[in-house]
């Protein structure tokens, strides 16, 4: 667990500044940190964890580590054997968050997909496009909605009257695509979908 993270998860019970200045990094830097968002490998982490609780879910508590890990594994070999039935017979792929798909089988998969000209489409997001897949249209986090309910208080707090506020809060998806896999699988992006992208990947890069 990083310091700022830790302070993100005592603050509800101690002043920021004092967690800070126990920790020996700066209010400035963990407000920093909170705006930039959890990094790659803090959500590859939260990802592996919820596939994990998934799988202790779904054994209705009864597994342990042994037997989550080799689900997780069984997963990803369900998930390759899929892809190559797939890969044979569809033009596109849209892969889903599941247990199979992870950091360990992704390479496998876009290999699988790429070899045979195949698109593929993520569900997960932006990492899994920078990682080999295609195009994903995803939302991107919830700090538009942590900005959009500021908002909402900033007026009433101004004497707005709660009743009279817009309350329907629509975000926007976010746009990712990887030119290499485009340029693999020999598909042309229209111009219009290039100006359109949030994300651009001119290289494909493994997840870590």
């Amino acid at each position: 667990m990083t310091r700022f993270r830790f302070v993100e998860q005592e603050k509800a019970s101690h002043p920021v500044r004092m967690l800070c200045s126990a920790l020996g990094v700066s209010p400035s830097g963990y407000y920093a940190w909170r705006s930039r968002g959890p990094s790659a490998r803090e959500r590859s982490d939260a990802e592996l964890s919820e596939k994990i609780r998934r799988s202790h879910a779904r054994s209705r508590g009864t597994y342990g580590v042994p037997r989550v890990h080799a689900d997780l594994t069984e997963a990803g070999h369900s998930v390759k054997k899929c892809f190559e039935h797939l890969a044979n017979s569809a033009d596109a792929i849209y892969v889903t968050q599941q247990g199979g798909v992870n950091r360990d089988t992704l390479p496998a998969l876009v290999e699988i997909a790429n070899t045979r000209n195949v698109a593929t489409f993520s569900q997960l997001g932006s990492r899994e496009v920078q990682a080999g897949f295609l195009l994903s249209i995803s939302r991107p986090s919830f700090k538009p909605v942590g900005m959009f309910l500021a908002a909402t208080l900033a007026q009433i707090m101004n004497g707005a009257k709660p009743g009279k506020l817009e309350q329907v809060f629509e975000e926007t998806p976010k746009i990712a695509i990887n030119l290499k896999t485009a340029e693999i699988i020999g598909l042309y992006l229209h111009a219009d979908l290039l100006a359109a992208a949030d994300e651009i990947y001119r290289d494909i890069t493994p997840l870590k």
